[in-house]
């Protein structure tokens, strides 16, 4: 009922879901069994406490949380061919943070009145960065805005205005370049949240692509765009790490093959400087490529093909160590908060 990742989600027809419509016949026993013994031991004075069902609150609220859960699976994998979901999307943390965020900004407040309640969310609705009050119960950072960048009505409403009147009014071209130039504004502040990484690993990456390709071309005149020789290498600060690390088995990228990965580096590392990481993050790392000049790599007949492949390879490889690190760091995080909880329990 908690799963993060495609590997524990939530299938149509698992053995989860078995578990699942199982559970809720055991608490259908369970509740029958204990009625009964309540109406034979009637007669013969109290029941046991240990003999009791689940108070109605919580049964209910284990039934509807289960069964919700089953219906919403069975809606999406059959009216939306969703193949799984992951149940912690369901999870109501969220709005219990907020509540909770929410009792403590007037001091110890458990219990705040609807008064105390509705000025407390306009006082949070206009803070210019809307941050988890200090000793309460919510993490440090979890609330990052209440408020997106679009909910006061600014530029991106009145753009978006601007295109639905032209297209109401028939004027397609138009609306046809205004979309174009709003798609190719750069956003606010690109140049302070832009990272880039370090080109002494974009070097050493470049290595290992050029070993796999070499092994999927039979063209010489390939072969040679993809290597170079380790002593004429012109970049030597950027072999600094593939020169610490080989012991007679590593390959050297050319300065063509390098220049041509470390521009897509760039595009990879200004994507998600700026945006965040969702469901179709590659069709906007792919959409920034195409819509940027790149050079083919390899010889004329087979520049296309090779290149295709080499970028394809690449932005894969890197959007899995990018979300593989996103997940590392998230488990660290929640690591950090169970320790800081246990400390200050004890």
């Amino acid at each position: 009922m908690s799963s993060r990742f495609p590997a524990k989600a939530l299938r149509p027809d698992s053995a989860a879901v078995d578990k699942l419509l199982s559970f809720l016949a055991y608490l259908v026993e369970w509740e029958v069994y204990v009625a009964e013994n309540l109406r034979q031991a009637k007669n013969e004075g109290p029941a046991e406490k240990r003999g009791r069902f689940l108070s109605e609150s919580t049964a209910v609220g284990l039934r509807v949380t289960i069964a919700s859960v089953l219906s919403l699976l069975d809606y999406l994998s059959q009216q939306l061919a969703y193949k799984f979901i992951m149940t912690s999307r369901l999870s109501q943390d969220p709005a219990e943070n907020f509540f909770g965020i929410a009792r403590q900004s007037s001091g110890c407040n458990t219990h705040p009145t609807p008064q105390q309640f509705l000025i407390t969310v306009s006082c949070l609705s206009f803070y210019s960065l809307a941050k988890s009050v200090s000793h309460g119960n919510a993490e440090p950072g979890i609330l990052t805005a209440l408020l997106g960048a679009d909910a006061a009505g600014g530029d991106d409403h009145t753009k978006q205005f601007l295109l639905d009147q032209l297209i109401a009014d028939g004027d397609l071209c138009s609306a046809e370049l205004a979309l174009n130039s709003i798609e190719k504004a750069a956003p606010d502040h690109v140049a302070c949240v832009s990272a880039k990484s370090d080109e002494r690993l974009i070097f050493y990456i470049a290595g290992y692509v050029a070993r796999k390709f070499l092994a999927e071309t039979s063209c010489d005149a390939c072969k040679n765009v993809l290597l170079a020789d380790k002593n004429d290498i012109k970049n030597l600060q950027a072999a600094q790490l593939t020169q610490l690390k080989d012991n007679d088995g590593l390959l050297y990228p050319s300065g063509f093959l390098f220049r041509f990965l470390k521009n897509l580096e760039n595009l990879f590392t200004g994507c998600f400087s700026a945006q965040e990481l969702h469901h179709e993050s590659i069709m906007d790392v792919i959409w920034l490529i195409k819509s940027q000049p790149q050079h083919r790599v390899g010889c004329t007949d087979h520049a296309e093909m090779l290149t295709s492949k080499m970028v394809a390879f690449s932005i894969t490889t890197r959007l899995h160590f990018f979300v593989k690190s996103l997940n590392r760091a998230r488990m660290q995080k929640r690591e950090t908060a169970k320790y800081l909880k246990l400390s200050r329990c004890t």
